[in-house]
């Protein structure tokens, strides 16, 4: 057996994950049990049924077509995990989406405040990083770790409220690259470390640029999937901040299926209510960089002034 931590929550399972911290016994949030066997072929009472998932009340069944179906099942301060895996599959495969989109699903079942979201401290500011799947999000989590900016989650970020001052859960430390972003930042990647077969990304360690204890969160800024013709920082105002901070929650589908839109519509507004939100534009090519030295101006001298590239 082996005992973890992620996002405040104890970890006993029987699957090797790596990639998490062990468990240091400060883990208050419950504790998560994840185990070999069989899983249900379908939910009795399912509130909504997909293709790859099913949810019900307390409840999912997830299907990771080719690896791995996932049940789980929340149960007072406690989550069950149950993974049966398929034929072939490969273990570091399934502890990856173990830890990444199934401890998402879990962590809706818990009703907590989950974002499809990086963040880091800089200095005695916490910020989040959010943005689509090839918005550029890891490859500009990597180039602000190169500044000396610290980790405290890679890819979902569990916010919670502390004494009216909301704070990241500690996530674990590595990040997540793909292959050619790992190379055009300079972190070294290892095919042991590869998840998935079809266009791999790479858990990559960075212990050294990991804190895990987050400070006040400040910013957000979402990277767009639309191309301008400079980089741009455009912030937000309003209403407009909150349909973006639940636009970019872990899994959104589930907020629907579990009917979490009231609980999630109050937390979004309420981190609203105390952050600024930025949407950031750029041109085709590579701009992490230039985007990574301008969210460390616009926190160092809180003003941005960006030129389009030369």
């Amino acid at each position: 057996m082996f005992y973890k931590t992620l996002y405040g929550y104890k970890i006993e399972t029987d699957l090797d994950l790596p990639y998490l911290l062990d468990d240091d016994g400060n883990s208050s949030r419950g504790t998560v049990y994840v185990c070999a066997g069989k899983v249900p072929e379908k939910l009795t009472y399912p509130l909504v049924e997909r293709k790859l998932f099913q949810a019900g009340e307390g409840m999912l069944r997830v299907i990771i077509p080719e690896l791995c179906v996932f049940f789980i099942e929340a149960k007072g301060k406690n989550i069950h995990i149950t993974y049966d895996a398929m034929q072939g599959a490969s273990l570091r495969d399934i502890s990856a989406y173990l830890v990444g989109s199934v401890f998402a699903g879990a962590m809706h079942l818990k009703d907590e405040f989950a974002l499809h979201a990086g963040s880091m401290n800089i200095g005695n500011q916490t910020i989040l990083i959010a943005g689509d799947s090839g918005a550029g999000k890891s490859s500009l989590i990597a180039e602000m770790l190169k500044q000396n900016a610290e980790l405290v989650t890679d890819d979902v970020s569990v916010v919670d409220k502390k004494n009216n001052n909301p704070v990241i859960m500690p996530g674990h430390p590595n990040i997540r690259l793909w292959k050619d972003a790992a190379e055009v930042t300079g972190f070294q990647y290892s095919e042991d470390n590869k998840i998935g077969s079809m266009e791999p990304k790479y858990w990559i360690p960075v212990p050294q640029n990991y804190t895990g204890i987050s400070k006040k969160i400040v910013k957000l800024f979402v990277l767009s999937g639309e191309r301008t013709d400079s980089v741009q920082f455009n912030q937000v105002y309003g209403f407009d901040k909150v349909k973006i901070i639940r636009s970019i929650n872990a899994l959104r589908i589930l907020i629907r299926a579990l009917n979490r839109q009231p609980s999630f519509f109050k937390q979004a507004a309420s981190l609203a209510d105390i952050i600024d939100v930025y949407v950031v534009k750029r041109p085709e090519g590579y701009y992490s960089k230039l985007i990574a030295d301008h969210i460390f101006n616009l926190i160092e001298m809180n003003q941005i002034k960006i030129k389009p590239n030369a």
